[in-house]
Parts: C-alpha cells; structure tokens; sequence
C-alpha cells in the first residue's frame, strides 16, 4: 500500500481525499502536527503548492507527498487576495479579519459585487520525486457582505454561478463539494492516478 501524506493537518481535507481516493490502494495520512510550517515565497498558487510537497518530502521518507495552495481572486481588485488569501487581513489563517479586510476594500472600489473565482493546485510529488499539478476552478460573484454559517474562509462572501443562488457558506459541505475549485482539482488527480498509478511512485 503506498502511504501519500498530505502537506495539511486539516481533518476535513484528509477525509475528502481519503473518501476519493477509496478505490486505490493508497493509505492517506495527515501532517504531522510537530512538524514546522514552510514559509510561502511562491507569487502563484502552482509555486506554492510545489513548494509544501517538497518541503514534506524532504522530511519524509518513502512516501509520496500531497500539497496544495488555494485562493480568491477577484476582477475589481486585479486578483486580490489571490495567493495572500489566507493572510489579507493581517495575520495568516484569520478568516474573520481576512472575511472584514476583503469587504473594506470592496467598499472603497465602490461596487455593490464582484465577478471572481476560487482557485486550488494540488502538486503531488510521488515517492520517486516525480511531480505533477492539478488545478480546480469555480467562477462566480463575492459580495461586501457575509451570508451563512457553513465552510471557511471567503465562504460566506461568495456565490458561485452553478449554485443557486446562496453561498457557499449557506451550503452543506456536501452541497459545495460538488462543484468547489478542491474538489474539481482533486478529481482531475483521481483521473490521472486512475489512467497511471504509477504517479504515486
């Protein structure tokens, strides 16, 4: 059985990748909560992915390494936070002050909603060093305002086009899993690891 660690400690990632990847004779484990972070230099969300599997690679021996970076990107303000999404408020992993940070600046750009789009690339470096990337996207409209419970992040500020019409922070986690930029990046993972197991390899 090969062992694939995930470059998170998130237990809700490693229960979707673990149900995805049911099917395959592949053990999914989370990070190790002891090991140290690496500091994210990448200007786009392919370097940084690539950057987390290396950096877990190189301290884990015998296994394969998956890693992702994801963020929202939003037309009025050229794309921000884009690959700053999960520290544009400040302090990194502060979804409140990231969620309050996003609605000032659309504000201040004087509009009543925004089109953008969530992104995630996963970068899956196999036990021989191999790497390939996968990425999800999901197209729709974030709002200066917030609006559901659900999910995380910019959740609760985005509506995406093939819903109907909540947020995703109003849909059940398996109503966004349906059509969410992680989800869509992981099934073109699912995909190429079914044309050719050997990627883990």
């Amino acid at each position: 059985m090969v062992r694939l660690y995930l470059a998170t400690s998130n237990v809700g990632k490693v229960k979707e990748i673990s149900e995805l990847l049911a099917a395959f004779d592949v053990s999914v484990l989370p990070r190790s909560s002891t090991l140290e972070a690496p500091v994210e230099t990448g200007e786009t969300l392919i370097e940084n992915a690539i950057l987390k599997a290396n950096y877990d690679f190189a301290l884990i021996e015998g296994s394969a390494v998956l890693a992702d970076d994801s963020g929202l990107f939003v037309d009025v303000l050229d794309g921000a936070p884009g690959v700053y999404s999960s520290s544009f408020g400040g302090v990194e992993g502060d979804d409140s002050r990231n969620r309050s940070a996003l609605i000032e600046r659309l504000k201040q750009a004087r509009v009543d909603s925004s089109r953008a789009r969530f992104r995630c690339v996963m970068a899956l470096k196999g036990i021989s060093g191999q790497i390939s990337t996968y990425e999800g996207v999901v197209e729709g409209t974030v709002y200066p305002f917030e609006r559901g419970l659900h999910g995380f992040g910019y959740d609760s500020m985005f509506i995406p086009d093939e819903g109907d019409g909540r947020t995703f922070g109003e849909m059940e986690r398996y109503e966004k899993s349906n059509i969410s930029h992680r989800s869509r990046a992981l099934a073109k993972l699912v995909e190429a690891i079914t044309r050719d197991p050997s990627i883990l390899l």
